[in-house]
């Protein structure tokens, strides 16, 4: 039988992960041994620890603790007093007293389905960061009102007006090959990455835009991704330009522009560039061309692996995309960190044919505006292809409401009507983003997604009131995302494991057994936090509120006599995590 050891040190934080663990989803936790906090469990818990025959001791009223078993449930609500008693030695847990502490805080029950204030917190959750008492409050009046006010906004309350600039030019002073940055010039670097991806996190977790937030990361990171290793000091140059890249590329022509305005800003982008080592493609008579760019175009960002092209198209971009570069600022007249075309080593003397999207392109010559007009021609032909108009659609539906929307009919049809409004548009995002949004699916609480991890921990330092404290706090607070929280959770800041960026259908991805304990682990973390800034109530309502199914409203028996426990509860509840229907 497994077993689980209590420790006797009151600085642990850790609780095992099955309490707010379904057994009849996740089996295997409950058969894994992890640390316990026994005066974070409640007093009913303790109560049916000690009726199995458990032996605990405690630091004072040894003897009131061991009147627990034979407490009604309504005298062990009542007894607080006893709710916080510490463990002073080791004791284990059985199997069944590990299925009853699972049961005893959330259980199987998934959202309420009930109207109003109900509706408001699953929609926080599924379109932003979780809700803060404003949201709610402008939710409560209209719901469809509150996100689409955030997709006909001129002025968002992100981007470069809150301090986010290019990095490229910063990037060529130190050097025209990655391997000869020295030490301080590496250091150099990476200081002004953390202050980029501070100030991105502070951004995130104060918007009072989510879910146009929520919209950029889904092009920046899933539609069209830049990935960071922080492996060389290449991976630098590509991180430091990883928050401009979607602060200056997506958020001003995600409401304002088309698919082909963004396909062909990445192509000239650093960051992109450097991901896909598009900076050393060149063209030699005789050889293939660096395919890499093409083939990811094709496959990833806009028709997909069954757009009908073949390897006589990939060639044809390939060598199409020869020479790219970005100018370096020690160079004379360069117009540092500006795109460029070197037409030394471009194929400026060769025609270049793509085949399934009935392209003949003459060869440019020596002249750079031709070839970038060429660059120009094929991505409009791209976005504007029939295959990248439904990919769109369906990642978009994929990101908010299902793993897999081709497998409902209701949802495959939608997927089916954002291709038509995309294509009556020319490409155009923001209709389609509206037809998304005025659709009865996007606001059926039946589709239901596991949040991604950054999404989650967003949400917990949105929710718990930990932004704002102060630029020193909040700059402390966010480099540990950084560096620790966001890694520990699987998920590092713009690290993307694929060059799909981070998947919209791989939801158990975020909820194997190893990875529940890391969600209980940083709950703990910053539970503590949390309740000293608010009340566990507070937060319980924040969080869930009518929202909370029958399971998770057990949490409220204890949110007075052990806030902290009940606070990581709510985090680890099904409507904050779980989110059932598609696993």
């Amino acid at each position: 039988m497994a077993q689980v050891i209590i420790p006797s040190s009151e600085e642990t934080m850790y609780r095992k992960a099955e309490l707010s663990t379904r057994a009849d989803r996740l089996p295997a936790v409950a058969k894994t041994a992890a640390p316990l906090k026994l005066d974070m469990i409640p007093l009913q818990a303790k109560a049916a620890m000690l009726r199995d025959g458990m032996q605990i001791k405690t630091r004072r009223n040894q003897a009131a603790l061991q009147k627990l078993p034979q407490m009604s449930p309504a005298q062990l609500k009542a007894s607080s007093d006893l709710s916080k008693e510490p463990v002073k030695r080791q004791g284990r847990l059985s199997q069944s007293q590990k299925e009853f502490l699972m049961t005893s805080l959330v259980g199987a029950s998934g959202g309420s389905q009930s109207v109003g204030d109900a509706t408001s917190v699953m929609l926080a959750h599924r379109f932003g960061f979780m809700p803060r008492a404003e949201e709610l409050d402008a939710m409560r009046r209209s719901a469809k009102k509150w996100i689409l006010d955030q997709l006909n906004s001129t002025a968002l309350d992100f981007g470069m007006q809150n301090g986010f600039k290019s990095m490229e030019q910063m990037i060529y002073e130190f050097s025209a090959v990655a391997g000869n940055l020295n030490a301080p010039a590496r250091a150099q670097i990476m200081a002004s990455y953390m202050n980029e991806s501070i100030l991105y996190q502070m951004v995130k977790a104060k918007t009072k835009q989510p879910v146009a937030f929520r919209l950029a990361e889904f092009l920046a990171e899933s539609c069209i991704p830049v990935r960071f290793h922080r492996t060389t000091p290449q991976d630098y140059w590509i991180a430091m330009s990883a928050s401009a890249y979607m602060m200056e590329i997506f958020v001003p022509l995600m409401f304002a522009g088309t698919y082909a305005d963004i396909l062909k800003k990445t192509v000239r982008s650093l960051g992109h560039m450097f991901d896909l080592d598009g900076q050393f493609s060149r063209y030699t008579v005789g050889q293939l061309s660096l395919q890499n760019y093409a083939r990811e175009l094709l496959e990833l960002h806009t028709v997909g692996v069954d757009g009908g092209y073949g390897q006589a198209d990939i060639e044809g971009l390939a060598d199409l995309f020869t020479g790219l570069r970005i100018s370096r600022t020690h160079l004379p007249n360069s117009g540092g960190g500006k795109f460029y075309v070197d037409l030394r080593y471009h194929a400026y003397n060769k025609a270049k044919t793509v085949p399934f999207l009935g392209l003949h392109l003459p060869a440019p010559g020596w002249n750079e505006a031709n070839v970038e007009a060429q660059i120009d021609t094929v991505m409009e032909a791209l976005a504007r292809h029939p295959k990248t108009a439904r990919r769109f659609g369906l990642k978009l539906v994929q990101y908010f409401l299902h793993d897999n929307p081709d497998s409902v009919a209701e949802l495959r049809l939608l997927v089916d009507q954002l291709r038509d409004v995309y294509l009556q548009n020319g490409g155009r995002l923001l209709p389609v983003f509206k037809t998304f949004f005025e659709s009865a699916p996007a606001y059926r609480p039946t589709y239901q997604k596991t949040p991604q991890p950054q999404n989650w921990l967003t949400g917990l330092i949105r929710a718990g009131g930990l932004s704002g404290r102060g630029s020193l706090e909040d700059g402390i607070l966010f480099a540990n995302v950084i560096e620790n929280y966001l890694p520990m959770l699987n998920q590092p800041f713009k690290s993307c494991p694929t060059p799909e960026g981070w998947l919209l259908n791989d939801g158990k991805r975020y909820l194997n057994d190893a990875q529940i304990t890391q969600y209980f682990k940083m709950a703990s973390m910053l539970a503590p936090s949390i309740a000293a800034k608010m009340s566990a109530t507070d937060f319980y309502n924040r969080v869930l509120g009518a929202y909370a199914g029958p399971s998770s409203r057990s949490i409220l028996g204890y949110v007075a006599s052990e806030p902290v426990t009940a606070i990581i509860a709510t985090a680890l509840s099904p409507e904050a995590l779980y989110k059932g229907s598609t696993l």
